[in-house]
């Protein structure tokens, strides 16, 4: 077991992923009700307040509104036939008839829904209002409604002003490629290359918790340094003296397709068949590779498997120990221009654990109000002081990432307190970054974006004085305990890499 520690790292400031377009509410239901007054007796009365067919919606961008409400008869000819709606900024003014947003007056209609009509909103404002209905032509109204109330989230692109889009260093895949081993020979001119692997590398868990050894190349690239050319080995011809295929995924010929990158395509690489053990030196795992046309060439490059890693993060199945030969014709014999032999894996592409973040701060006094918006591609679970937000899952919802992110927004007043708090966020890569994992159930894959988060908290104090927490290079930031993040492909959690208290205030002291 690893011993506990801090989130050691800064967050890295990251561009926002959408400059232009910006973020889109996701309305959040609130969790208490608002005290409302009576309702009189009538033969019609309006019940089941909606905004947006919410009953209470928290975060709202759009500021004109659907309200609704149903009609209920106490008589079976009871219809509406008219209603009135009035708006107010507290609950105080709309009980005392004082309809500072908005009074439509009396209009004629039997749709129990109307569009908010009223004064411009803004941002962060909270709208309290109730709805009169009228049946047939009695004239006799039913009384106000009891109340329902909506606020409004950050609705301008400016009200994030200071927040920033943060990652972890070692999630910015979009600004980095496959790490590749070059073996250097001597520049050689000739048709055929061939790869003998006599010991095998790092093996993987196939049938946990067995492990299985075998040679997984992404790629296989023939270069020549001189002249500055690559790819001369794509569309090579490549005979392989054993192999484990799968259709599309795992083919000799796909270790010269020109992908090196296991992890943004289906067309995985080359993978031989299972073996016991790592030492294959009696049967040789050989790849012979026809170029088709005699090329001059100074580097053979190998390319690792990059859609996964073993249980310590390090690269999987790279061959250990082998030579590179060459040939004009294979009937000739071949030559072998080099030899490796205690060959490390290469730099993983993918890193051990998905990023978690936390921002400590402290408070001089109880908190009147508090609001918190977010979010986080691909999905985010936030938490303060180690409890939940909320109990939404899987946020945000799948939008084409690069034209509109959704946010959330929550009323966390209660969950903050005077003294040491600590806003922390963990991420997945949802749809956003799909990583292609050979092994498991892909049904697409991609980079949109890197795993990285936005957040602002706006904390209004007893004595209403404002504090603001925003993302930033200041956060804490380390990798967690998840693995490897997939939507359709599920996800896999290392306890043994699991902090304890990392999302509490005491988690920056932890270790």
């Amino acid at each position: 077991m690893p011993r506990s520690r801090p989130l050691p790292s800064r967050a890295r400031r990251r561009p926002a992923l959408l400059a232009a377009s910006g973020l889109t509410a996701l309305v959040t239901v609130l969790p208490t009700a608002v005290t409302a007054d009576a309702v009189a007796p009538a033969a019609l009365s309006a019940t089941g307040l909606r905004t947006q067919h919410l009953a209470e919606a928290l975060g709202i961008d759009d500021t004109t509104p659907s309200l609704s409400w149903r009609t209920t008869a106490r008589a079976r000819s009871a219809v509406q036939s008219a209603y009135r709606i009035q708006a107010a900024t507290s609950l105080d003014k709309l009980r005392r008839g004082r309809a500072d947003l908005w009074d439509s007056g009396k209009v004629k209609s039997a749709v129990p829904e109307a569009t908010y009509a009223g004064e411009k909103l803004g941002s962060r404002t909270r709208v309290h209002w109730r709805v009169m209905l009228w049946s047939g032509g009695s004239g006799r109204d039913s009384g106000w409604s009891e109340a329902a109330v909506f606020e409004t989230g950050l609705t301008q692109q400016r009200d994030w002003k200071g927040a920033d889009w943060i990652t972890h260093q070692d999630w910015a895949l979009s600004e980095r490629a496959v790490t590749p081993v070059v073996v250097e020979v001597e520049r050689t001119t000739a048709r055929y290359v061939r790869l003998d692997v006599t010991e095998l590398g790092l093996p993987l868990a196939d049938t946990f918790p067995g492990q299985t050894w075998r040679v997984q190349l992404g790629e296989i690239d023939v270069r020549d340094s001189t002249t500055g050319t690559s790819g001369l080995a794509k569309g090579s011809a490549v005979t392989a003296s054993e192999t484990n295929t799968l259709r599309k995924t795992w083919e000799p010929a796909l270790a010269v397709d020109g992908l090196p990158n296991s992890a943004l395509q289906t067309a995985a690489g080359y993978a031989s068949a299972a073996h016991s053990g790592p030492d294959v030196s009696g049967q040789p795992v050989v790849l012979t590779l026809d170029m088709k046309s005699a090329k001059t060439f100074d580097e053979v490059v190998l390319y690792p498997r990059a859609d996964v890693l073993t249980e310590d993060g390090r690269v999987p199945n790279f061959p250990v120990d082998y030579t590179v030969s060459a040939s004009d014709a294979p009937d000739s014999g071949f030559t072998r221009i080099a030899g490796v032999t205690g060959q490390r894996p290469p730099k993983p592409y993918l890193p051990a654990g998905l990023p978690l973040f936390a921002k400590d701060f402290a408070l001089e006094r109880k908190v009147r109000s508090a609001r918190l918006y977010v979010s986080g591609l691909g999905i985010h679970e936030t938490t303060l002081n180690g409890r939940p937000v909320g109990d939404a899952v899987l946020e945000p919802a799948n939008t084409d990432y690069r034209d509109r992110v959704q946010y959330a927004t929550y009323d966390v007043t209660k969950q903050l307190g005077k003294g040491a708090n600590t806003l922390a966020v963990a991420l997945g890569n949802g749809m956003s970054n799909v990583v292609s994992t050979a092994d498991r159930y892909r049904k697409l894959y991609g980079n949109i974006s890197d795993p990285k988060l936005i957040a602002r908290l706006e904390i209004t104090l007893s004595d209403g004085s404002v504090r603001t927490v925003r993302s930033g290079d200041d956060w804490r930031t380390t990798l967690g305990a998840t693995t490897s993040s997939n939507w359709y492909g599920g996800e896999d959690y290392d306890a043994r890499r699991a902090i304890p208290h990392w999302d509490e205030p005491r988690g920056s002291r932890a270790g």
